[in-house]
Formats: C-alpha cells, structure tokens, sequence
C-alpha cells in the first residue's frame, strides 16, 4: 500500500488482506522488488518531496517521502512485536528479529542470500 502511494499508483491489495503463507511470500517478494527499484530511482533531491494519497479511512495527506520510509520500517518493528507477543502466548520462543541481531548473524534473523 505505501509502496503504491509513493509511486501514486493504485494499491493492488487490500489493507488487511487474506493471504496463505505462498501469498505472503509472493507479495513480500513484490516489495522487495518494487522498493527496490522505487529507491534506484530517486535523485538526491526527491527524498523530502511531499507525496498526496488518500489512506483507507479516505482522508487526504501529503507526506515528504523520507516519512513514509521511516514510518514503513518502524512499522514493520510494531507487527513483529506483536508476532512474537501472539507466539509467546501460544507457548511458542519467537525467533530473533531486532536489527542488532540480523547484522551479528543470528541464523533466525539473518537472510538467506547474506
């Protein structure tokens, strides 16, 4: 949804969409992509442009593009508390997911092509 609000095209999934884990990967693969090549494609200059969208609720904004970035990765930061709080609580140990322990290479939190 950000993604498409950034590049002002309309977004191709719902906000809480219903996916299987195939779906969550191919539309987490897509974002990896499209982020990608949205960032290869920014000038110096373009990072504090504002961008207008209309959120879910149909309100209208302008944000500078340095905002929807950083609130896109604090975000992802929120649900993945909220992940590990839900397997917790299932009596589940979630796996490692601070930043501090991708970079050190924890197997759990580290990528596969790193």
């Amino acid at each position: 949804m950000w993604l498409a609000r950034l590049e002002q095209i309309p977004t191709a999934h719902a906000v809480w969409p219903t996916l299987d884990l195939a779906g969550c990967a191919r539309v987490a693969a897509e974002n990896h992509l499209g982020y990608s090549h949205y960032l290869d494609g920014l000038n110096p200059g373009d990072i504090t442009r504002e961008v207008a969208y209309t959120n879910s609720a149909g309100l209208s904004f302008k944000t500078p593009i340095d905002d929807i970035l950083l609130h896109v990765a604090l975000h992802g930061c929120y649900h993945r508390g909220q992940v590990a709080l839900l397997l917790r609580q299932g009596g589940a140990e979630p796996a490692p997911t601070d930043y501090i322990a991708f970079v050190r290479g924890v197997p759990a939190a580290t990528r596969r092509d790193r």
